[in-house]
């Protein structure tokens, strides 16, 4: 499976609204301001993050939660992939 690649000019409105940071990281700011209705000691991964994965992974064209786990940790070290490393939550 090829590499999700995102290239090209800012898009006007996100920098506008976030300055100098990448589109990936304003769209999980977005995500961030979704409230997360799990139970805190349910969760492994924060919510933003989760959605970030499969707004990735669908649109590099995954089609089920296995491809887009396998899309995710096919990012390896990628300087994008770093750039918004998923965290666990341990608690």
């Amino acid at each position: 499976m090829e590499a999700l690649v995102l290239e090209g000019p800012p898009m006007s409105s996100i920098e506008a609204g976030f300055g100098e940071k990448s589109r990936l990281k304003a769209l999980l700011e977005h995500f961030s301001r979704i409230d997360d209705p799990r139970a805190p000691w349910r969760f492994v991964y924060p919510l933003p993050e989760i959605l970030l994965l499969a707004v990735c992974g669908t649109i590099a064209d995954c089609e089920d939660y296995e491809a887009i786990a396998a899309w995710g940790e096919a990012q390896g070290d990628s300087e994008k992939a770093n750039e918004i490393r998923v965290t666990r939550v341990v608690g």
